[in-house]
């Protein structure tokens, strides 16, 4: 494996920790506050990138805090609950099952631009168009802040023991890639150790 040095680097930034409460935190800071002000990119440009889904630095964890810091509820905001997960708008989301109804597939991304509690739907804007769900059909939606797997258009990197890794989203299309080596754009690392 390649040595890595932090005076070397100017793309990759490690942020190591052995508690993965701290790894949490940075992980927020990060997206929240260093990309968009040391890299201009906006928060809701980032995507984070978890192997796991269950603890303090899994995606479900994640989700919920990203969602809380980057869109918290708000009166102007309606929100829809379903089992645990909120819906609200403003919320990035992707679809996460094949729905040939409305051409809509596993893995698009999109933002959900209104919600409307009485009439229950709630709907994203994907790519140039507006894509309409009713209230049953949001187990098809999951958020998008924090996600386990690379999907069509984002590179992996990483992913041993509690590695989490922040990533711009990638607006062309591209191969997804495995490797600090392959990986284009900056990435910032918070590490929390086996705890």
């Amino acid at each position: 494996m390649p040595e890595w040095s932090s005076e070397r680097s100017k793309d990759f930034f490690l942020f190591p920790t052995d508690d993965p409460e701290r790894a949490a935190e940075l992980v927020i800071e990060i997206v929240q506050e260093r990309i968009p002000r040391k890299f201009g990119i906006p928060s809701n440009d980032v995507q984070v990138l978890s192997p796991m889904h269950r603890g303090e630095v899994g995606v479900t964890a994640l989700n919920e805090k990203l969602q809380e810091a980057l869109n918290p509820p708000s009166p102007q905001k309606p929100e829809r609950r379903l089992g645990s997960r909120v819906y609200r708008q403003g919320d990035r989301v992707m679809q996460i099952r094949n729905n040939y109804d409305k051409d809509v597939f596993n893995g698009d991304q999109g933002q959900v631009v209104s919600l409307d509690p009485i009439e229950q739907l709630l709907a994203v804007r994907i790519d140039d168009r507006v894509v309409p769900y009713d209230f049953l059909e949001l187990d098809e939606l999951g958020p998008l802040a924090v996600d386990a797997l690379p999907r069509h258009g984002q590179v992996l990197i990483g992913g041993f023991n509690h590695e989490l890794v922040a990533r711009r989203r990638h607006t062309e299309q591209q191969h997804e890639e495995n490797g600090f080596s392959k990986a284009a754009g900056h990435s910032h690392t918070p590490v929390a150790e086996n705890p």
